[in-house]
């Protein structure tokens, strides 16, 4: 007659990491219960004492001052999928990671300090960069502040700039991280490329706000801000800026002292009145010394034209510039500058007589697509002897 096999305890026969991830997986002696997700929650349980051994942020929440006095907890910010290959790892060691949950589960390491996961999403995500990817894994470093990570990141974008720029994610970069990017000089990308991948850019922060209307060419450069300096728009040949170039607007000195200047702003060409804004208003303000004044009506610059602009301004004392030139000229064009005082007004003349219809030397700021307005000081000091006075 055969001997009945003694069968082993799971106690016994299991490391014990296993037989945690058992008890975790059956629900024994479980003391805690988290609802996980924002829409759709759903009951995970676990065990207070192996959150506690393995996680700060977890033993702060059952062991310290400001302990949770309930049994049941919310994350709101976990997908319950997520959660539990949290606490696969907490319990374990291991857990698989894969493209789909490598960001949010890097999320949850940070957030409850287990560094040894966070560590592990790192490192899959060093051998995982492609163009597709590498701005979602950008944003998340910078988010997360793992230098290292974002380094690598930056490396791969400069690198590959051409083709980053033209990617989904590419639009979803944060203010400061396109920041980044765009004011290297080692982005391998062309500046008209660069020009575009902005404005898509901008278009999709307009977008985020949900405003039905139509975007305008102002909605684009309020959201771009300084951005726009770090476009290198002199190092596009004429034929390729004169594809693009606009008038559309100039930037004027801001009151000096307290109070509003009020008057008009025209743009004409041999005699004739192209664009004007008749409701000019610049108030003072505490360190700001130019107001960007945009034209409702963006104009293309024709070759062999004279442009002038006007300008008539009532109200307080400006800020100036000082030894600037009544005439600056290129090998395309010229400019000219006359500021005749009325009583409690004055107006200057900018004029421009281009080869091309590249309009870099017609005022001070030049317009891109009906979008971007870019620095003029540093390549004509001209307009920064105008002076607006009472």
């Amino acid at each position: 007659m055969a001997c009945p096999t003694k069968t082993l305890a799971w106690q016994t026969e299991r490391a014990f990491e296993e037989a945690n991830w058992h008890m975790l997986q059956d629900g024994i002696l479980c003391d805690v219960t988290f609802l996980a997700g924002s829409s759709k929650k759903e009951e995970v349980k676990a065990h207070k004492f192996i959150l506690a051994s393995r996680s700060p942020v977890f033993y702060a929440m059952f062991c310290g001052s400001l302990a949770e006095s309930s049994n049941t907890v919310q994350i709101p910010d976990i997908e319950p999928g997520i959660f539990r290959d949290l606490l696969r790892f907490i319990y374990t060691e291991d857990c698989t990671i894969n493209e789909d949950n490598v960001m949010p589960l890097l999320y949850s390491a940070k957030k409850y300090e287990t560094s040894r996961l966070t560590e592990k999403c790192k490192d899959y995500l060093n051998t995982q960069l492609s163009i597709d990817n590498v701005c979602v894994i950008l944003q998340h470093a910078h988010k997360f502040d793992e230098g290292e990570l974002e380094e690598k990141c930056l490396e791969f974008v400069l690198e590959n700039g051409e083709n980053v720029l033209k990617s989904d994610g590419f639009s979803s970069l944060s203010k400061a991280v396109l920041q980044k990017i765009i004011e290297s000089d080692k982005l391998k990308a062309g500046e008209l490329n660069i020009y575009d991948a902005c404005k898509r850019w901008a278009v999709q922060q307009c977008e985020k706000k949900g405003d039905k209307r139509e975007i305008l060419p102002a909605d684009l450069r309020a959201k771009l801000g300084d951005l726009i300096y770090l476009i290198r728009f002199p190092t596009l040949s004429i034929d390729v800026f004169s594809k693009h170039a606009r008038i559309l607007g100039v930037s004027l000195f801001s009151p000096g002292t307290p109070g509003t200047l009020v008057g008009n702003l025209s743009l004409q060409c041999c005699s004739s009145i192209l664009t004007s804004k008749s409701d000019l208003k610049i108030s003072f303000q505490e360190s700001k010394y130019s107001e960007e004044v945009l034209f409702d009506n963006p104009q293309i610059v024709e070759p062999e034209k004279e442009y002038s602009i006007y300008a008539e301004l009532k109200g307080p004392n400006t800020y100036k510039g000082e030894n600037g030139l009544a005439e600056a000229s290129s090998d395309s064009s010229y400019l000219t500058l006359s500021h005749p005082v009325a009583k409690r007004c004055s107006n200057y003349r900018s004029r421009c007589k281009p080869t091309h219809r590249r309009h870099s030397n017609c005022m001070s700021e030049k317009k891109r697509d009906n979008v971007f307005l870019t620095d003029f000081k540093s390549a004509l000091q001209a307009l920064s002897a105008v002076h607006q006075t009472t």
